[in-house]
């Protein structure tokens, strides 16, 4: 039976029955080209392993939690990377440019991996003693690390049954070709047929195979663009080649996320990793140089810290010439003609050159602050404040002094209150006062969360009155008043349980741990107190009212406690009621607040 041909795009990897000049999907010219579509034959398996037939399996049965599926692959930027470490039964593509590190990478890891894993390590562009020579120089030993110069993928799978590894190692996929297609190694069918055999070998045997992938002049993975739709990760090296750092981040991760990055450093032993990347974009940064500014980057969880440098000159040409490395170059230009608009810049006439150090992209919109900055001190004496020009705007410093200065009255004079309290526990002798040290230290730690959450509200009810948005204000206090109060609870519980041993972690003395137990045990359930006021009052400072909260604190927690003090140390003269003024000006404060 005659073959039929079939027309794909290298770009994308779209079919059409007769040749073009132009993909109809992308719009390439010039990247379909011709194969033959040839069917397996019989009931032959995919990837040529034999493998049990397959049936479907109730989802909720299925244990796929990362402990049974996930596993480190020495590195810890890798892991990173993959979203936690490699997958078992996870196909993953790594790219990059020529002697970028790739292959250094996956040999680097056969180290760590050949510990308790079998590992098959195929080259088709190495023979067996130049991997050797590699992994000397790398001082990679493994008893459970098999090495293969191979690039008939039928040899390789042949290989893979006798050895029955659990990761393979194909270096690379454009070196690999399949005798069932009489195309040559590297085309566009060839990659995709040796990719479908590879992920039919990662999926039923649940074999972690990593593959090396070539780059185009223009960066991508050289192939159909369909391959990086079939492998489950795509791996980016990058790097400058005169400089010894390397970045590796992922263009795709089914298994994590897409935005963390992987810095290693090379040197004569192979990639060493970097925990800081800071530090090595930063290292060598010359002091008030102008046209720079450092940028504050999410790289996925880690903030990373990058240069951003900005080079301005007076152009020759009818039309300015610009670029940009590390930096969207329309967005670029967006923000030099902004500049210009509306920062009275005369650089419109100018050529502008863009550059982020380190080979980073910056795709955040915080990075664009920076370059209007690196712009505007792009030489020296540009700017300098003029103290004479500077003026206090009334009406700001007003609003700013209302909000402001009634908490810090109120926490100035509280806090000066306090030591009258402490005065009358000093007079019940050395070891109450230990107690109480102990238990301050404790209650300081306990009553956290109730004030990070009041802060919260005093933000989130002053965005919604400042929008118009009461109904929602008021919502919000509700709901903070709730979530505090269970947060409250959770807190309470080792609190009074484990009272005496929380004591004795700063005092053990008989005595001391009998006055702090006391302590926390009488004075900690007035916490679901506290949460009521500091809720309220967080919810009055958002809406502008910092006075009338000033005002009632001051009343609770200063006189109404001094008067209190005064009256019970005469009446009763014992510490606990003593100790009980605290709670007292709680109450009094919730009860006129609410």
């Amino acid at each position: 039976m005659k073959a039929k041909s079939v027309f794909i795009c290298n770009q994308c990897g779209n079919e059409t029955p007769r040749w073009q000049g132009q993909c109809p999907a992308c719009g390439a010219w010039n990247s379909i080209v011709e194969f033959e579509d040839k069917k397996p034959a019989g009931n032959k398996s995919v990837s040529g392993v034999k493998t049990g037939a397959s049936a479907p399996k109730k989802l909720r049965e299925l244990d796929a939690s990362d402990r049974q599926i996930r596993f480190s692959t020495g590195l810890g930027e890798l892991d990173r990377v993959l979203g936690g470490g490699g997958v078992k039964g996870s196909l993953v593509l790594v790219g990059g440019a020529p002697g970028i590190g790739k292959s250094t990478l996956l040999l680097q890891i056969c180290a760590y991996l050949g510990r308790t894993q079998k590992i098959l390590y195929v080259s088709g562009e190495e023979s067996e003693q130049q991997l050797k020579m590699r992994a000397d120089r790398l001082r990679v030993e493994s008893d459970n690390l098999y090495v293969l110069s191979e690039t008939d993928l039928d040899a390789i799978l042949e290989a893979f049954e006798a050895v029955k590894p659990d990761i393979l190692i194909a270096d690379s996929i454009q070196t690999l070709f399949t005798p069932d297609n009489t195309s040559a190694p590297g085309s566009v069918s060839q990659v995709k047929d040796c990719t479908m055999r590879l992920m039919h070998l990662a999926k039923s045997t649940g074999t972690s195979v990593f593959v090396v992938g070539h780059v185009n002049k223009e960066g991508a993975i050289a192939g159909p663009k369909v391959l990086e739709h079939m492998v489950d990760c795509v791996l980016y090296f990058e790097g400058e080649q005169a400089m010894g750092y390397r970045i590796l981040r992922a263009a795709k991760n089914r298994f994590g996320s897409t935005n963390e990055i992987g810095v290693f450093e090379m040197d004569e032993e192979g990639l060493r990793e970097v925990p800081n990347p800071s530090e090595m974009l930063l290292s060598g940064r010359p002091l008030n140089a102008p046209g720079t500014c450092v940028a504050c980057a999410m790289e996925g969880t880690r903030p990373v810290l990058a240069e951003v440098q900005v080079l301005v000159s007076r152009t020759s040409f009818n039309v300015p010439r610009r670029t940009s490395n590390g930096f969207d170059f329309n967005r670029a230009n967006l923000l030099l003609a902004v500049t210009e608009k509306r920062g009275g810049q005369n650089i419109s006439m100018c050529d502008a050159y863009v550059n982020v150090i380190g080979g980073l992209y910056l795709d955040e919109p915080a990075a664009d602050l920076a370059l209007v900055l690196a712009v505007l001190t792009r030489t020296k004496g540009d700017y300098r404040i003029e103290w004479r020009a500077v003026r206090l705007e009334k009406n700001m410093l007003g609003s700013i002094c209302a909000l402001g200065l009634p908490s810090a009255v109120q926490l100035a004079v509280t806090a000066f209150s306090n030591i009258f309290v402490q005065s009358y526990i000093n007079r019940f002798g050395a070891d109450c006062m230990a107690g109480w040290t102990s238990y301050n230290k404790i209650d300081s730690f306990a009553l956290l969360p109730i004030t990070t959450i009041s802060l919260a509200v005093t933000t989130f009810v002053g965005q919604n009155l400042g929008a118009g948005d009461h109904a929602r204000a008021k919502k919000g206090t509700r709901t903070a008043l709730l979530l505090s109060e269970a947060v409250t609870v959770v807190v309470l519980l080792p609190l009074m349980l484990l009272s005496p041993q929380l004591i004795s972690l700063f005092n053990q003395e008989p005595e001391v741990l009998r006055y702090g137990t006391l302590f926390i045990r009488f004075i900690s359930p007035f916490y679901l107190v506290i949460c009521i006021n500091q809720i309220i009052s967080g919810s009055l400072r958002g809406a502008g009212d910092s006075r009338s909260c000033m005002l009632i604190m001051l009343g609770s927690f200063v006189l109404f406690r001094q008067i209190y003090l005064m009256i019970v140390y005469r009446v009763w003269g014992t510490v606990l009621p003593v100790a009980m003024g605290y709670p007292a000006g709680w109450v009094l404060c919730s009860v006129i607040l609410l």
